[in-house]
């Protein structure tokens, strides 16, 4: 299985792609439409003809086990409802995408609730996942906490 989940689309586009994705401000209800559509069945299929998944910001969060740190914005946006926010843990981590160095005290008390390993992407940075091997790619350093 190969997945590539980026924090946003420039660092696709850097690379020769030419995507779209949902929109930040849409993942509560791309969450819902994802269990609704038939999606996740779809996906499997996909995924188990070697096809590569490539999702970014949203789309990324929704490879992990839960959709969680999503919500870790300080500006208080609506959760559309959604309670639950289990995802569909194709990694055994979560991320924090769209990631800014003014984040850094939210991530941190963030981090102390969390039941799985995080990776924190800035825009222009990405995680390679294939076969049970997580690299990380793209601008600048990995952070760590």
């Amino acid at each position: 299985m190969k997945l590539i989940l980026a924090s946003d689309l420039s660092f696709l586009l850097k690379y020769g792609y030419d995507l779209t994705g949902i929109p930040k401000d849409q993942i509560k209800i791309g969450h819902i439409a994802i269990r609704e559509t038939g999606f996740v069945g779809i996906l499997k299929e996909l995924l188990d003809e070697g096809k590569v998944y490539i999702g970014t910001s949203a789309g990324s969060y929704i490879m992990c086990p839960t959709i969680e740190v999503s919500d870790w914005n300080p500006d208080g946006k609506d959760r559309f409802g959604v309670t639950d926010f289990t995802a569909l843990n194709y990694v055994p981590f979560v991320l924090k995408v769209h990631y800014k160095d003014e984040q850094e005290e939210i991530v941190r008390k963030g981090i102390k609730t969390l039941k799985y390993p995080i990776h924190i992407l800035k825009d222009g940075q990405g995680m390679f996942c294939e076969d049970g091997v997580y690299r990380f790619i793209g601008d600048g350093a990995e952070i760590k906490f």
